[in-house]
């Protein structure tokens, strides 16, 4: 009896282990805000990835030698690997000024077979976070508190070099890139401010030229700046703190602007 029983057992756990591992190569949809997705690859199996664009400007892969790129369709790519085994990050740039970031995850026997990739559809006005009196939180809100609002798309930029997402030094203090979000009208861009130096300093954000040429080609037209610390000032670098500074050497900026059409 308890033979039978294990017996049993056994078989049962073999069909479920079987279940959780069974190839799916299903079509499947991803909805791209800015966060980079994965896409499954395998030996000689060729997943195609389309883009909601109308042609592709270009494509970059970690490790191009590991796979074979066909991308004769104008918003397609396929991408096969050599062998199991492989993995690659990629990006994908569109003709609309786009970039899609994505993963490319060895899955032995079972690449994905078709992926869409499709933006976020329109917010509509019910879906749009509100506060105690019902009035529409500002992105300056969502900003500070760090969670992305319904219909905006992220772009981050803390996985480049210091040195490509630069946007002013001044001093011991430089200012860099982190994110931004896009929407329909309006972009929230956060800036990561370090002080490297062994003096508090304290960052004027009413200094920067906001209106010039370059700025607004970037960014739009300002609408609303801030700051945390919200007094501004930034304490010496770690190895030059003492016990007469307290908080942190960075900080955050963040602005609101309006999108230039």
């Amino acid at each position: 009896m308890l033979k039978t029983l294990i017996t049993t057992g056994l078989i049962l756990l073999s069909g479920m282990l079987l279940a959780q591992t069974e190839c799916d190569r299903s079509p499947r949809t991803v909805i791209y805000t800015g966060e980079s997705f994965n896409v499954y690859v395998a030996n000689k199996q060729a997943p195609e990835v389309e883009f909601p664009e109308t042609r592709l400007t270009g494509l970059y892969l970690e490790h191009p030698e590991n796979f074979e790129l066909d991308s004769r369709a104008a918003n397609k790519i396929t991408l096969i690997a050599h062998e199991d085994g492989l993995h690659s990050i990629a990006s994908v740039d569109g003709g609309s000024g786009k970039t899609y970031l994505f993963r490319l995850i060895d899955r032995p026997g079972c690449a994905d077979w078709y992926v869409k990739v499709e933006l976020p559809k329109p917010v509509l006005q019910h879906q749009l976070a509100r506060n105690r009196k019902g009035n529409i939180k500002s992105l300056m809100h969502h900003l500070f508190k760090g969670k992305r609002p319904n219909g905006y798309r992220l772009e981050r930029y803390t996985e480049y070099e210091d040195k490509d997402r630069m946007v002013m030094e001044m001093g011991s203090v430089i200012m860099l890139i982190a994110e931004q979000w896009i929407g329909p009208k309006y972009t929230g861009t956060t800036y990561e401010i370090v002080n490297r130096g062994r003096s508090g300093f304290k960052f004027a954000t009413d200094a920067l030229d906001y209106y010039d040429d370059n700025i607004k080609a970037s960014l739009g037209k300002v609408r609303e700046i801030s700051m945390y610390p919200l007094d501004r000032t930034l304490t010496p670098a770690p190895e030059y703190v003492s016990d007469l500074y307290s908080g942190s050497h960075r900080g955050l900026v963040f602005v609101v602007s309006e999108n230039v059409k």
